[in-house]
């Protein structure tokens, strides 16, 4: 599975778009825009004309990203946290989970990002698939105080090749919502910490909504929703009774030090320290 497809792809799927087709990602007048650039749009609303102090922002890569990434110009960037793709399934671990996890913990203090770990989630079992998540955050000791808490990323799984019809079809919402809470439930229980959950509002709404199930309700959303009415109003769609932790608007933010390729880029409203106090594991 080391060559499934990118984030970016299996949202094309789920929204219908051909793949490698132009997504909805927003023209250049609004903020956040599909061509996002770290650190001056991250510094400076060019459409509102203003600083924008109370945005943080975050990068999420996975083996999709190339090795020659700089992650010591991440701050620099304005970058506020980084999340790593770590594993998915019962026994699928991202070849460069370890490898980007050690690149950055050993950069100066104060040259790191805040760091997390996040598992794609898949139609078996959900307390087996926690548990290998665990076991792949132990390989690099985590999650520990300083890292950003667990994220769990349920969306369109179209298998390795994405042709496939999406895995969840086969299940009823019950059985989706019983894997999601058995992976939540016993990797809360394990870290003493609440995780995320990131999805995609069209997604949600089909397989387990509409809005939140009640047992849902106490766990914040990272919410990928790159509509071009979303961006222009900075509105993301969040599932009714959602509460919204970070907001994905591109899959093709750019570093102008550091790395020449495309990133997916997230947006969390607060300050440095509103951050910290919501997202680091104290």
């Amino acid at each position: 599975m080391t060559d499934e497809l990118s984030r970016a792809d299996l949202m094309k799927q789920a929204a219908g778009q051909e793949l490698g087709g132009k997504a909805e990602t927003g023209p250049e007048d609004y903020s956040l825009w599909a061509k996002f650039r770290f650190p001056g749009d991250a510094i400076f609303d060019r459409v509102k004309n203003r600083d924008r102090d109370k945005s943080q922002f975050c990068l999420d890569i996975s083996h999709h990203q190339d090795d020659d990434i700089d992650f010591s110009q991440l701050r620099l960037a304005n970058v506020g946290c980084l999340y790593l793709k770590a594993s998915q399934g019962l026994h699928y671990v991202d070849k460069k989970f370890q490898p980007f996890w050690q690149a950055v913990e050993q950069l100066p203090e104060a040259a790191r990002v805040p760091l997390g770990g996040y598992h794609f989630l898949t139609e078996e079992d959900g307390a087996g698939q926690a548990a290998h998540y665990l076991d792949v955050m132990k390989s690099v000791n985590a999650p520990v105080s300083g890292n950003l808490v667990p994220v769990v990323d349920i969306e369109a799984n179209n298998g390795v090749t994405g042709k496939d019809p999406d895995h969840w079809d086969k299940l009823s919402k019950e059985q989706i919502k019983k894997i999601l809470v058995e992976w939540l439930a016993y990797v809360e229980s394990h870290t003493k910490t609440s995780p995320i959950i990131y999805t995609a509002p069209l997604w949600w709404d089909s397989h387990l909504g509409p809005g939140v199930p009640p047992e849902l309700t106490r766990y914040r959303f990272w919410i990928a929703d790159l509509g071009n009415k979303q961006l222009n109003f900075e509105s993301p769609r969040i599932p009714t009774s959602g509460t919204l932790a970070f907001w994905q608007f591109t899959w093709t933010a750019r570093l102008e030090n550091g790395y020449n390729k495309d990133l997916d880029a997230s947006i969390f409203y607060g300050t440095a320290d509103d951050l910290k106090a919501a997202l680091v594991i104290p």
